[in-house]
Order: C-alpha cells, then sequence, then structure tokens
C-alpha cells in the first residue's frame, strides 16, 4: 500500500448551490444587505468611533499624535480581533489573524482619511468569501452560494473551519493589502503619511 500523502492545498469547484426551496437570487441579495449592515456596523464602532477617538484622546503629556495614533491603531485591532474569539471554530490563532486584518482596515482608514475605503474592503472580502466562492466567514457558513467550493491541504494554510483569515493565505492576503494601500495612498498623494483628521477630528463645537 503507498502511504497517505497530505492533500495539495486549493480548493475544488462543485456547482452553483442554494439550499432546498429557497430563491437563490433572493437570498444571494439577502446577503448583500446583511453583509453591507455588518460591515457598516462594524468599520463605524471600530474605526470610526474608536479609532478617532484614542488617536485624540491619547494625545496627553509627551505623548505625541503618531504615537497615540499607532496605540489607538494597536489597541482597535486587537477589540477588532476580540469581538471575533466567540465565533465558531475561533482559535487564539484565529483570533490573532483577525486582528491583524483590522491592522490593514485601520490602516486604510489612517492613510486614506476616507472610512469608506476600509468599510468597502471589509464588505467585499466577506461577501466573496462567504457567497461567492462559499468559505466560512469568520467561523460562519452562509449557506448559499454562487459557486460550490471545498478547502482541501492543512488547516495552517487554509483556516480550516474558521475561514481563511485563520489561515497563511488569509495572513499573506492581509499584508499584500497592507503594501497595496501604501503604494495606491503613494502613488496618488506622492507621499504616504497619516491623514491629520483622523487623530484630530474637527467634529467639535468650539469657542470662536
Amino acid at each position: 500500500m503507498s502511504p497517505d500523502l497530505p492533500a495539495p492545498v486549493g480548493c475544488v469547484v462543485d456547482t452553483v448551490s442554494a439550499p432546498p426551496r429557497s430563491s437563490f437570487a433572493v437570498l444571494v441579495a439577502a446577503y448583500l444587505l446583511l453583509f453591507v449592515a455588518v460591515s457598516v456596523a462594524e468599520e463605524l464602532v471600530a474605526r470610526g468611533y474608536l479609532l478617532t477617538n484614542l488617536a485624540e484622546g491619547l494625545q496627553v503629556g509627551p505623548v505625541t499624535g503618531r504615537v497615540a495614533l499607532v496605540a489607538a491603531v494597536l489597541l482597535t485591532s486587537g477589540l477588532f480581533g476580540l469581538l471575533h474569539a466567540g465565533n465558531p471554530s475561533a482559535t487564539l490563532v484565529s483570533t490573532a489573524t483577525i486582528a491583524l486584518a483590522g491592522v490593514f482596515l485601520a490602516t486604510d482608514y489612517v492613510f486614506t482619511g476616507d472610512l469608506a475605503v476600509p468599510l468597502g474592503l471589509h464588505f467585499s472580502w466577506n461577501y466573496a468569501q462567504g457567497v461567492l466562492f462559499d468559505f466560512p466567514v469568520s467561523g460562519i457558513r452562509v449557506g448559499v452560494a454562487v459557486v460550490r467550493t471545498r478547502e482541501t491541504g492543512p488547516d495552517l494554510v487554509t483556516g480550516g473551519a474558521f475561514g481563511l483569515e485563520a489561515g497563511l493565505l488569509g495572513v499573506v492576503a492581509t499584508l499584500l493589502g497592507i503594501a497595496a494601500t501604501a503604494l495606491w495612498v503613494r502613488g496618488r498623494t506622492g507621499r504616504l503619511a497619516p491623514t491629520p483628521s483622523v487623530r484630530t477630528p474637527d467634529l467639535r463645537w468650539r469657542e470662536p
């Protein structure tokens, strides 16, 4: 008998699929709205509110604006990871990799000053994984997919039951995303620096 060999990393493509007696188009549209709502809620809280307020509020005494901004990014990204720690199939590794994804999304916001950028990336990542290709989204399978796929290979690479975020593929994608954001901002503006309005928002009523 030949020895068992590890399965190659990749995915097996099946067919378009939907639960029985369900309208495929309705479910795809419903999940689109759901993932938009989730992305808006998480980005407004984690990046739009907490990161901005921490970056402003931590500027106390010798703490400079840049130091406060870095601390705000790390704190909110860690919280972002912890918020997913209770998801199905979550582990310490998945919590850490979700926190790294939080750094990516925070980087998009910090360097563009536009919350729509991380919001769009957040939504498109979740929707593509769950609805287009049937991968788990942070441990959750949505039950409807445009293309039914099945990942193969070690969980260390694919993320297993939690999804791509918990595997090396997700980590590499996150790091490439950070690098792509930096290159895009540098190419568009000619420099790479945090947007001042992120850490000093002009959203307060001020005395003249």
